[in-house]
């Protein structure tokens, strides 16, 4: 018998199936670049040819009798959770109804007995790492625990909802026939095994938010990287996917580690690479390459690689359909290093099987309180000065009925983010800090309002003015409805005046309906600003097409941010991916020196120096800002 090839089918997503796709933002812009129809396929692929047809088996899928006794045989491999009968029934109950529970959210391709083999692999990382905790439970209480924890990380995390995860957690009750006395005892085992691990995690940058998002992508990744199980987070722009790896790789230094827990494992190294629309199998290749290179490196402690793939729904979108070579390199025998990919939306079924999936839902009302009280805790010197929490409670409020409000409107539904949130409430906290600071005292409502109303057009205009909305439920929040046309928002060039003298908010992206607009104001910038330089991107085919000249751009944006200059830059969209941690402004510090990564082709990502002085305008045309992706306008004013 000679196999000749095998291959995933040409099957249509249910249309539920399609709408959940979008958990982090929609792909419809991205998609019209490639093939009408690829977005209804559950995975890419193109027809067999029509003389290869009658060589066709097709295998279908498991009927339940047979995955049960599969997933029987799997979980018997389980550290002593064969010995304990009635525990054995209830996780392979639990797991045959997780399955069954989510092909009919996600349907019949969203998992596979690949979950079943992840599930044992945690179950059993978990059973002996009690041990190394000194954690003292017996040997039923450390079977549940680590049966339970490894049910949440492979089968609820992935759920989009609140509602999903607790109709889930409800189903995994009824299926597995405890007698707990305590309804609530599997939320508590998740919850305190999360809190435990926060609380060994010392190292976070000032003014970060343990919120929601945060806790479970820290937990979620923790887990996922010492097992070496490749982890897919999906999410919008600004819910701390990068941030969540930021604070786990400096956490985990092995020997050097605050925490003796941590001083157990090994040293993680970071090995980064950014998705692009034109990224080549090759250059993924090398990643891995660069990855054991690392690994086989003798050191006096433990290295772990861990490979973070930033943008890989762009990679998917590739012509030269790159995420191929991932097929051989994550599958659970063959994956030696820890694999974090980051995307803003689901990618097709035959990757997103080969990772454990978590969808970074959107924020509820007491995540937005909850983020907007710690930055304002971190900034706000002046600790017997403090805003009202009905001030940010209204700003938390107003900010998720925008979201609402531009959910009615598809092409606008992305437009603001939650950078766009955080950054208000900086502003906000900045400009109240600094007023006090200079009167000596409290600064009363008028002037407060005052500030209020202008963050909210620095941060919330553009073609769309969410301004004025969320000023208008800002005050019916606080009970200040007298107010709404007390306070006018500030014209254009108060607020270019005051971003470019202020420095410290996010870089400044100016939208005008003509060339000639755009021609205007980058001549008043030259007017107004000392050291400006300007790149204008060339529209050329042969350059467009051409990798020497993005390099050479490229190089001419290091050694500008290198200055105190003000950089302009236009027409420059084929760069813009490759400078998104410029624009993140979430820069590295050594040696009291700031630093960021810049992608000069698919696998270099040097670190490039930042001066404290540097300032980014971008001029964009609005019939160019539909077709940006968001992740590209969450990050600028």
């Amino acid at each position: 018998m000679v196999f000749l090839a095998a291959c995933n089918p040409r099957r249509l997503k249910a249309e539920k199936n399609r709408s959940d796709d979008n958990i982090g933002i929609k792909r419809e812009n991205y998609e019209r670049q490639k093939f009408t129809l690829q977005e209804h396929l559950l995975y890419t692929v193109v027809p067999i040819p029509e003389t290869m047809i009658e060589y066709i088996y097709d295998y279908g899928h498991l009927d339940s009798v047979t995955e049960r006794k599969y997933i029987e045989a799997i979980l018997r491999t389980c550290t002593n959770l064969a010995n304990e009968r009635q525990l054995f029934t209830a996780m392979v109950n639990g797991a045959c109804q997780s399955q069954l529970h989510l092909r009919s959210i996600e349907g019949v391709s969203s998992v596979s007995l690949r979950d079943v083999a992840r599930y044992r692999l945690i179950y059993n990382w978990y059973y002996d790492t009690f041990d190394k905790r000194e954690t003292q439970l017996s040997s039923r209480k450390k079977i549940l625990e680590s049966g339970i924890l490894s049910l949440m990380l492979c089968y609820y995390f992935r759920l989009r909802s609140s509602a999903e995860k607790t109709n889930y957690i409800n189903m995994l009750k009824k299926s597995m026939l405890f007698n707990e006395t305590n309804e609530k005892f599997i939320e508590q085992i998740l919850q305190q095994e999360q809190d435990e691990l926060i609380k060994r995690m010392k190292e976070k940058p000032m003014g970060t938010a343990i919120n929601r998002a945060l806790r479970d992508n820290l937990f979620v990744m923790f887990v996922c990287i010492l097992n070496r199980i490749p982890v897919i987070l999906c999410g919008k722009p600004g819910c701390s996917k990068t941030l969540a790896i930021q604070i786990i790789i400096s956490n985990l230094k092995g020997k050097k580690s605050n925490d003796s827990y941590f001083q157990q494992l090994p040293e993680l190294i970071a090995v980064s690479y950014q998705g692009t629309k034109s990224c080549k199998s090759e250059s993924i290749q090398m990643v891995f390459e660069r990855a054991k290179k690392y690994s086989d490196a003798k050191a006096q402690t433990e290295l772990l690689p861990v490979i973070v793939f930033d943008e890989i729904g762009l990679a998917e979108l590739s012509p030269y359909n790159p995420l191929k070579v991932l097929h051989k390199e994550l599958e659970i025998e063959n994956c030696k290093y820890g694999f974090v990919a980051i995307s803003n939306w689901r990618l097709d079924a035959s990757k997103m099987n080969r990772a454990l999936y978590l969808a970074c839902s959107d924020p509820t009302v007491e995540d937005l309180q909850l983020t907007a009280t710690t930055i304002h805790k971190s900034i706000n010197e002046n600790q017997f000065i403090q805003l009202n929490d009905d001030v940010m409670n209204g700003l938390a409020y107003s900010y998720l009925e925008l979201c609402y409000k531009l959910k009615e409107n598809p092409s606008h539904e992305n437009y603001f983010g939650l950078r766009d949130f955080y950054s208000l409430i900086k502003g906000i906290v900045k400009e109240f800090d600094r007023i006090s600071k200079e009167l000596k005292q409290t600064i009363d409502n008028k002037m407060l309002f005052d500030i209020i109303r202008k963050q909210l057009t620095i941060n919330f205009d553009g073609i769309v003015d969410g301004s004025e909305y969320m000023w208008k439920r800002f005050c019916y929040y606080t009970k200040h409805e007298d107010l709404i046309n007390q306070y006018e928002s500030p014209n254009f060039k108060e607020i270019l005046d005051y971003c470019l003298k202020d420095r410290n908010g996010r870089y400044l992206m100016l939208i005008s309906d003509s060339n000639s607009l755009l021609d205007y104001i980058e001549r008043y910038l030259n007017k107004i600003a000392n050291n400006i330089r300007t790149l204008i991107g060339s529209q050329i085919k042969d350059d467009l097409n051409s990798e020497t000249y993005d390099y050479r751009i490229l190089m001419d944006v290091i050694l500008y941010a290198e200055k105190p200059i003000t950089l302009i830059m236009r027409k420059m969209d084929k760069c813009y991916s490759s400078l998104y941690d410029l624009y993140n402004q979430s820069f590295s510090i050594s040696g009291q020196k700031t630093y960021c990564r810049i992608a000069l082709g698919s696998t270099y990502h040097p670190k490039c120096l930042v001066n404290d002085k540097f300032y980014c305008i971008v001029l964009v045309n609005a019939k160019d800002v539909e077709k940006s992706d968001p992740p590209f306008l969450n990050r600028f004013e």
